[in-house]
């Protein structure tokens, strides 16, 4: 029997300041908890040399393909080497010295046979926008729905969490909200950063034409969020499986 793997993957691009930060942070608590620890770094971004030896890095061979795509490598890496859950965390996430460890709540609800696991900073709305920071995914089982769409720059986590959803039934999630974002949600190097109206309609074309039976309807509400509307039906909240203390 092949013994549990775990696996923390912080996305960055072009951020130096969110590296020391991530290594201080993250890094520490991944030791604590006995976790392996990588960044996902293109492989011609200059902060590559500020990642001490000691921490690994898997580097994409690609530039500028936005998050699905990255997320995408993070899930074939996790595989490739036998882990059976990875844990996203976005850059810019900070967390709070006084709240739980991050990674021992996701690991006790991982263990609950969680297929997806999203932290946010407020109650998640499964028919509006997505704010996601933190993405803990069984390996097999986005393996088995397709793994996250490389075309997809907006929108990737929702996406997967409804093909997830559709597969194995509502209840295969969990959400927290033991999180909190930078300051700055959207600064520069982002990846998913979308200043125009028109980016998101082409996301949405591509949903429309590749993905019908998944939504029945995707369209930019006031607020300029993309929703995403499944074609079955899902509850309207799910309160988080824990919150902070």
């Amino acid at each position: 029997m092949i013994k549990r793997k775990y696996l923390v993957l912080v996305p960055t691009k072009n951020r130096p300041k969110r590296i020391q930060y991530a290594i201080k942070t993250f890094y520490e608590q991944c030791q604590k908890e006995k976790i392996d620890f990588l960044f996902i770094i293109e492989k011609t971004d200059k902060v590559l040399n500020l990642v001490p030896k000691e921490i690994g890095v898997v580097k994409l061979p690609k530039s500028n393909q936005g998050l699905g795509y990255v997320r995408m490598k993070g899930i074939e890496f996790a595989n490739s080497n036998r882990y059976s859950h990875v844990l996203m965390i976005d850059d810019n996430v900070t967390f709070n010295k006084k709240r739980p460890p991050m990674f021992k709540k996701f690991l006790d609800c991982i263990n609950k046979d969680t297929k997806f696991l999203a932290a946010w900073n407020k109650y998640y709305e499964l028919v509006g926008s997505m704010w996601g920071a933190c993405f803990g995914i069984d390996i097999k089982s986005a393996i088995k729905v397709g793994n996250y769409d490389p075309n997809l720059t907006y929108g990737e986590d929702k996406f997967m969490l409804v093909k997830l959803s559709k597969e194995y039934g509502v209840n295969c999630f969990k959400t927290s909200n033991l999180i909190e974002f930078g300051k700055k949600r959207f600064e520069e190097g982002g990846g998913t950063f979308l200043r125009t109206k028109g980016k998101y309609n082409k996301v949405i074309k591509y949903i429309n034409k590749n993905y019908s039976d998944l939504f029945r309807k995707i369209y930019i509400n006031k607020n300029n969020s993309m929703i995403m509307l499944p074609t079955f039906k899902l509850r309207k909240t799910h309160k988080p499986d824990f919150k902070r203390k």
